[in-house]
């Protein structure tokens, strides 16, 4: 059927103008201006678009895009729904854990030996049999090495018949999001010795120092989580983009070594992370990677529990790329995928997306059932766009003519635009869960490196807008209105010439390039999240460069050593230490303290100390009503003419 056409006039200097105005075949509008033979459009990309459709001989028919994304789009849609089943059932976790109380209670001053040394956590850890640590004043071990988990959120170690003096306990556990945590405390048996001077927190600080991971550890344990992001994004990118965005990528061979790749790097990722976390989470050597005591113990923790999901995840995987990339084996048509292949591969996808966020910080904090779901889509979107960058600069875009790249680039630029609109919606969640405040930008090493991830990526995202207006430019849609031009007129525009077509296509491919550069980096800045504390956890060990819970007031006649433990809003035991010029405690006549928080006009509060020995002052249970940075007054009693009077801050949690 020849396209429809009728006759219109308009005025003209010189005379009337004729104008053809045509009707192409479905209703669609094309707008042209005829002179002298000449035919030209008033859209730059709408003359494009057709011109360049009708060269490469593709058109929207029954058998074309629309066909092949509508059961994929179904599945997609099943993935959402699972993905939330499973965020709702998932165990929630308090919050980063944090020691809540312990018996005995730090500093405290017991009249004879305790039995075991008990903790315990505002949620549940996983332990190791050296997860808990009991020294005398020497740094000697003590402890009997039986640690026990009577409940998940409570960890209890044994002691023998303990002398008088002063004792040091260290911990190290597991968090549900797969950080380790450490601390340690001091208490004391009998009143003869000081558990919290300075010199007993020195050793206390020492013995911490020498339960740090190893720095080779550290690094291998960040590859891993590398390599598993990378190895995501490549396979479920390409999968993706060769279902949804261009099922002729199944017949590339590029994209099929893009896609195995990915396979490849998750697996290695996976096994590097499980061989290197036990070693990592308990402070062990290096070598111990390939101990098998240890790697056992690594699979009963949650985070060796998602590396196996994820490896057998990986196993169906390779059953189901065969399948996907079976027509590159030839140059022939792709057959369309079965309905139980795309079913298999949503489901397989759902649990390869969700793996790290349940053992990561998704996992912990408030409103678990929304940030599994939420961080599961956040790492969905990221992997459909950096994925599928990687197939369009690897194998889409390599050699590719204006005429064949009009069927994919634009279906991609709308998938791309989908997902930058998913990542910052669920960035932004996520943003506000782990931060808690804009100070933690600032004073946190999670809020640095998130404003480096964020700059990085508005980097990204102008150089993906500048991709987005050359495919725009380049296969613009047809306007469906007939509206005459002028030809001569402003809206009649040159016909861009091939060279002019060619070279938007370099600089897209050029622009594609930077685009995955920036995709690694924005990769490798979510990696040091992952393994950084959450702000709103860091934010809390710190308060305006005040260490927390103590303070040390110097004056030419006396020093004072002060320690509140547990450091927290609610009921503390306070020490008062006063040493003369070599250090050691001296006997004083009395010991005044009181503390202020002027922000919250709170005034002076005085704490209720006794003697326990020369120079050494105890209150048992000093009710700190709110957290914050405390004004802190000292004064003591030397003699009937000499009262020095020390001032200072201390910062409770």
């Amino acid at each position: 059927m020849a396209p429809r056409t009728h006759l219109g006039t308009a005025p003209h200097r010189g005379g009337t103008r004729v104008l053809l105005v045509g009707h192409l075949r479905g209703g669609r509008g094309q707008r042209t201006s005829q002179l002298g033979g000449r035919t030209r459009s008033r859209s730059r990309g709408a003359w494009t678009r057709r011109r360049l459709v009708a060269r490469a001989g593709i058109a929207p028919t029954p058998t074309g895009p629309a066909r092949v994304t509508r059961r994929p789009r179904r599945i997609a849609a099943a993935t959402l729904l699972a993905a939330c089943a499973l965020g709702a059932f998932a165990a929630p976790a308090a919050a980063h854990a944090e020691l809540v109380s312990s018996t005995p209670t730090p500093g405290e001053i017991l009249d004879r030996s305790p039995a075991a040394i008990e903790l315990r956590y505002t949620e549940s850890v996983e332990t190791s049999p050296d997860a808990v640590r009991v020294f005398d004043g020497r740094g000697d071990r003590i402890d009997t090495g039986s640690v026990r988990t009577p409940e998940r959120t409570t960890v209890r170690v044994g002691l023998p018949e303990l002398p008088a003096g002063s004792y040091i306990v260290t911990w190290r556990v597991t968090s549900a999001d797969s950080h380790p945590i450490r601390g340690a405390f001091t208490f004391q048996v009998g009143a003869g010795t000081n558990a919290t001077s300075q010199e007993l927190r020195g050793l206390t600080d020492k013995l911490l120092e020498d339960e740090q991971s190893d720095g080779v550890l550290g690094a291998l344990y960040g590859i891993a989580r590398w390599l598993v992001f990378a190895g995501i994004a490549l396979l479920v990118g390409t999968a993706t983009f060769s279902v949804i965005v261009w099922r002729h990528a199944r017949t590339s061979r590029r994209a099929r070594r893009i896609g195995w790749t990915g396979w490849a790097t998750l697996a290695v990722g996976t096994i590097l992370g499980g061989l290197v976390y036990g070693p990592y989470s308990r402070a062990l050597p290096t070598g111990d990677i390939i101990d098998l005591d240890v790697v056992v113990d690594t699979f009963g923790t949650r985070f060796g529990q998602m590396a196996l999901l994820r490896l057998v995840l990986l196993a169906i995987a390779a059953v189901l790329l065969p399948r996907l990339f079976r027509a590159a084996q030839s140059a022939s048509e792709p057959d369309p995928l079965p309905r139980w292949w795309l079913a298999t591969a949503g489901v397989t996808t759902i649990g390869i997306v969700m793996t790290p966020g349940i053992a990561g910080h998704a996992a912990t904090g408030d409103l678990v059932a929304l940030a599994l779901p939420v961080d599961a889509f956040h790492l969905l979107a990221m992997s459909i766009w950096f994925g599928g960058l990687v197939v369009l600069s690897g194998a889409v875009l390599p050699g590719g003519s204006v005429q064949g790249l009009a069927a994919v680039l634009p279906r991609f630029s709308r998938t791309a635009l989908i997902c930058v609109a998913v990542l910052i919606a669920t960035g932004t969640f996520q943003a506000w869960r782990q931060l808690g405040s804009l100070d933690a930008f600032r004073d946190t090493e999670f809020g640095r490196i998130l404003v480096i991830k964020l700059i990085v990526f508005g980097v990204l995202l102008v150089v993906a807008m500048f991709s987005r207006n050359i495919v725009t430019w380049l296969y613009a849609p047809p306007l469906d209105e007939a509206i005459p031009v002028v030809a001569g007129g402003a809206d009649d525009h040159p016909e861009p010439t091939p060279e002019e077509l060619e070279s938007e296509v370099r600089r897209l491919r050029i622009n594609v390039a930077v685009e995955v550069i920036l995709a690694v980096a924005v990769l490798a800045a979510s990696t040091l999240l992952v393994n950084a504390p959450p702000g709103t956890t860091a934010l809390a060990s710190t308060a305006d460069g005040v260490e927390v819970g103590t303070v040390y007031l110097q004056s030419p006649e006396a020093d004072v050593d002060i320690a509140f433990t547990p450091g927290t809003a609610g009921l503390n035991t306070v020490h008062v230490t006063v040493t003369g010029s070599t250090g050691t405690p001296i006997e004083v006549d009395n010991v005044t303290v009181t503390i202020a928080l002027p922000e919250q006009r709170i005034p002076d509060l005085d704490i209720p100390l006794r003697r326990l020995s020369p120079g050494h002052y105890y209150a048992p249970s000093v009710d700190i009503p709110l957290p914050g940075t405390w004004a802190i007054t000292v004064k003591v009693l030397l003699s009937d003419f000499e009262q020095p009077i020390l001032k200072g801050k201390i910062a409770i949690q």
